[in-house]
């Protein structure tokens, strides 16, 4: 897996929201609290748990990332008090945390996953616990940006190679564009179209409906949405271009099929269905004029600009009767070999005797093992003897084949190196 360091760049570089996280977490954490930051990246947010003084910080992250993780917060003084897990590690944790953290807001503040990751975590959180943000709200507006309407007419424009892709347009219309909105752009004010409170259980539909009025003439061409975080009593961050100091992401604009000429005084009624844990939104957008006439009016929903193959659709019937496939016939061999006794060896090589067919040598065979058992396979190493080590010895792990490239295959049977890691039959 290639480093991928967007998301702590973002925060990094991001002055008003790294401030306001630290300040956050400084105003939530008490010393000596278990904190989980859930989606820890390179460990910023765990860092800064530990600066606030956490007794304890479990920083979850893909087992790509934890060896370097677990690098950086050693260099940056933070190596005796957080410990690096991957997600399935929580269920080992030896006790409820006090705090749960996490910088997962994405444009519109929930598609970034951060509502069912917080509701998820409730299990590992003692009673009385805080999460970081601490609530959310979804905003929208009314917006003039002909990008949009550009974006969405590409598909029905004569093309270069003379061929048609009209059938795209229904994807086009019912799909979120992120994008930078300014104040200008602007045809109403923001109005809050859904409230959450994280780390609670949340219906996973919210509907909701909201009236803006226009202030300005101009051309509607979508529904803008952006998000205000609560990350502590005291803080409060938004990417909103009408917040006095706005963090730096872009919000999401909701196109409608055609753009309309609206008025100052015309009404723009925005009704929403967000289908939290799915992700899913749909949108309606009626346009009034002053005496109420209806000027025009839209339904789009992101549902109907999934590409979902007809053969998926059968498989999902309540009456298909499923049947696995060679590939997940030699994940369930490489699972029921996992019996706490065998070697990664011996797993190969029955790999290689029950399913021949699908490896053209050794090597992929274990690079196919690799891919499950790195998922799947319990570590009998305890979360809390890392910690031990680390702090005795305060050396930095590096394993052999991070040292030399020479002999890595010999030494990590279940890894080749091209490109990018082999990473057969993903989950």
């Amino acid at each position: 897996m290639a480093f991928e360091p967007e998301r702590d760049e973002r925060l990094l570089k991001d002055a008003t929201r790294l401030s306001a996280f630290r300040s956050a977490i400084a105003e939530t954490v008490r010393a000596g609290d278990t904190v989980i930051a859930m989606a820890a990246g390179l460990g910023i947010t765990a860092m800064l748990a530990a600066e606030a003084g956490a007794g304890r910080v479990y920083a979850v992250s893909n087992s790509a990332q934890l060896e370097l993780g677990r690098e950086i917060s050693c260099s940056n003084g933070h190596g005796d008090r957080i410990i690096w897990i991957t997600r399935e590690g929580l269920t080992d944790l030896p006790a409820k945390a006090d705090v749960v953290v996490s910088d997962l807001l994405g444009c519109f503040g929930f598609e970034g996953g951060i509502v069912e990751r917080f509701a998820d975590a409730r299990r590992f959180l003692s009673a009385g616990a805080l999460t970081i943000p601490a609530a959310l709200d979804l905003l929208v507006a009314p917006v003039e940006k002909p990008e949009i309407d550009r974006q969405v007419r590409f598909w029905t424009a004569p093309q270069p190679a003379g061929l048609d892709f009209g059938s795209a347009v229904e994807s086009a219309l019912n799909t979120g564009y992120p994008m930078s909105i300014g104040a200008d752009s602007m045809l109403g004010p923001t109005a809050v179209t859904a409230s959450i409170q994280l780390g609670e259980a949340v219906a996973n539909m919210i509907v909701s409906r909201t009236v803006s009025t226009i202030t300005r003439d101009g051309i509607l061409h979508g529904i803008g949405g952006w998000f205000s975080a609560r990350l502590s009593p005291s803080i409060t961050i938004s990417n909103s271009p009408l917040s006095a100091n706005p963090v730096n992401q872009q919000g999401v604009i909701l196109p409608i099929a055609q753009p309309v000429a609206v008025t100052r005084g015309d009404r723009v009624t925005i009704g929403m269905r967000i289908a939290v844990t799915s992700r899913l939104v749909s949108w309606t957008v009626e346009v009034t004029d002053g005496s109420g006439s209806r000027k025009a009016r839209f339904s789009h929903s992101t549902f109907r600009a999934m590409l979902m193959p007809r053969d998926d659709l059968h498989r999902t019937a309540p009456g298909f009767v499923p049947r696995l496939d060679p590939w997940m016939e030699a994940r369930r061999t490489v699972l029921n070999q996992c019996d706490g006794a065998r070697t990664f060896d011996a797993i190969v090589t029955e790999i290689e005797r029950n399913h021949s067919k699908l490896f053209a040598s050794r090597q992929k065979a274990a690079a196919f093992a690799a891919s499950v058992i790195r998922r799947h396979a319990r570590s009998d190493t305890q979360i809390d003897s890392d910690v031990a080590t680390t702090a005795g010895a305060r050396k930095m792990y590096r394993p052999p084949a991070l040292r030399d490239f020479e002999g890595f295959s010999e030494f990590t049977p279940g890894v080749e190196i091209g490109d990018h890691e082999i990473d057969f039959g993903g989950v």
